[in-house]
C-alpha cells in the first residue's frame, strides 16, 4: 500500500462542510480516532490524500488547518469520488492497485470499488483493524519514509512549474539542476535499500524481494557491489531512489536494478547505468548485462531498458537480457542530468 485516500464529511469529521459555507463558522476538528488512524498511516510510510465532494474553494481552507500536514494531496470538487480517486492516482503517479479509499459511507465505497476494482475500500474502523494487524511491522525506519508526505507535496510544486513552462520539456528539465549522486551502499543504508526493493514494482528488473541478510552479502562480497543513487534538484531532495546489485565476478551483470517510480522521466536509469558501465570499463569489461524477468507490473522497466540498450537478447520464459556497450553507455545519458560519484 502506497496511498490512502480519505473522505471528509461523515468520515474524518461528522459535519457536512457545505452546510458551513457562508455561515462564518470555523471548520470543525477531525474525529480524534480518525485522525489517529491518519497519523498511524503516515508513520507506516504510506501517503495520505484527502478527497471531498464540496466546493473547490474549500481546499484552501483545508490546507490552512493544522492537520493538513498529514496529507500529501487535498482535493475538493463536485466530481464523483471514483473520478477524484483516479485523478489523485494520476497526480501522485501511484497505481490504483497500490491505493486504498476510506469512507464510512458504504454506497461511496461501492461506487469506487465498481469503477476502480484495483483500489481497496475500507471504513475508518477497517483501517484501524488493518493497522492493529500490522502491529508496528511497517513503522517508519528510513529518512525517505519519514519525509514521504513532504516529498509528494514538493512533487506537486515541480508539476505546477512544468505545467507553467512554455518551452520544451527537455528545456524545462535543464532548468531543474538535477543531480544524481551514486555511491556504494553502506550498512546504514540497508533499511532504505530494503524498502526501495520491496516497494518498487514498475521499475524493478526482476521483481525480487531480497531479505536483509541477502542484501548484506552484496555489501560484503568481494566480487559484488550494491550501488545506490540519490537525487536532488532545485525544488528539493528525492532521497535514495536507485539501487543496483552488480555481480562483477566474471562478466558485469546487474542482477537487479530498481528505480523509484517517483523519479520516472528524470534520467536516473541511463545515468545510473552509465556509472555502472564506466566501472565495468575501468575493470577491463567491455559490456554490462541486465537480465529482465517479466512481472505483471514491470513493463515500464522493459521499455526503458530497450530504449538505452545496445542489444536485447530474448531468452526462455519471456526473459530478456539487455546489453550495454561499456564504452558507449555514457552517450545515452541526458544532457540535463549531472551524475556524481563518491
Amino acid at each position: 500500500m502506497k496511498c490512502v485516500v480519505w473522505d471528509l464529511d461523515g468520515t474524518l469529521w461528522a459535519a457536512t462542510a457545505i452546510e458551513l459555507e457562508g455561515t462564518g463558522h470555523s471548520l470543525p476538528g477531525l474525529d480524534p480516532l480518525a485522525l489517529d488512524a491518519v497519523i498511524a498511516v503516515r508513520k507506516a510510510g504510506v501517503v495520505n490524500a484527502l478527497a471531498t465532494r464540496n466546493p473547490p474553494s474549500l481546499a484552501d481552507r483545508l490546507q490552512a488547518e493544522s492537520w493538513s500536514c498529514e496529507f500529501a494531496h487535498i482535493t475538493a470538487s463536485w466530481t464523483g469520488k471514483p473520478a477524484t480517486v483516479g485523478q489523485i492516482s494520476a497526480d501522485l503517479d501511484i497505481p490504483s492497485e497500490e491505493m486504498a479509499y476510506v469512507d464510512n459511507n458504504a454506497f461511496e465505497r461501492a461506487a469506487v470499488a465498481h469503477a476502480l476494482p484495483a483500489v481497496s475500500t475500507m471504513s475508518v474502523a477497517q483501517v484501524r483493524a488493518w493497522l492493529d494487524a500490522l502491529d508496528g511491522a511497517c513503522a517508519v525506519t528510513t529518512q525517505e519514509a519519514a519525509s514521504r508526505t513532504q516529498m509528494y507535496r514538493t512533487q506537486a510544486v515541480r508539476r505546477a512549474a512544468a505545467e507553467a513552462w512554455t518551452g520544451s520539456h527537455d528545456a524545462f528539465l535543464r532548468t531543474c539542476e538535477i543531480v544524481l549522486a551514486v555511491s556504494a551502499a553502506r550498512r546504514r543504508d540497508l533499511d532504505r535499500v530494503d524498502e526501495l526493493v520491496r516497494r518498487t514494482n514498475r521499475y524493478n528488473s526482476t521483481g525480487q524481494r531480497l531479505d536483509r541478510d541477502e542484501l548484506q552479502k552484496w555489501i560484503d562480497g568481494p566480487s559484488h557491489a550494491l550501488l545506490t543513487g540519490s537525487l536532488t534538484d532545485r525544488f528539493g531532495e528525492h532521497g535514495m531512489v536507485c539501487v543496483a546489485l552488480v555481480n562483477a565476478r566474471e562478466s558485469w551483470i546487474v542482477e537487479l536494478i530498481a528505480i523509484s517510480c517517483r523519479v520516472a522521466g528524470r534520467g536516473c536509469l541511463p545515468g545510473f547505468l552509465a556509472i555502472v558501465a564506466r566501472m565495468a570499463a575501468s575493470a577491463g569489461c567491455s559490456r554490462v548485462e541486465i537480465p529482465l524477468v517479466p512481472t505483471e507490473r514491470n513493463a515500464p522497466m522493459r521499455v526503458a531498458l530497450r530504449a538505452i540498450a545496445d542489444v536485447a537478447r530474448p531468452e526462455a520464459d519471456d526473459r530478456v537480457v539487455f546489453e550495454l556497450d561499456a564504452a558507449r553507455a555514457s552517450h545515452r545519458m541526458p544532457d540535463w542530468l549531472t551524475v556524481q560519484t563518491a
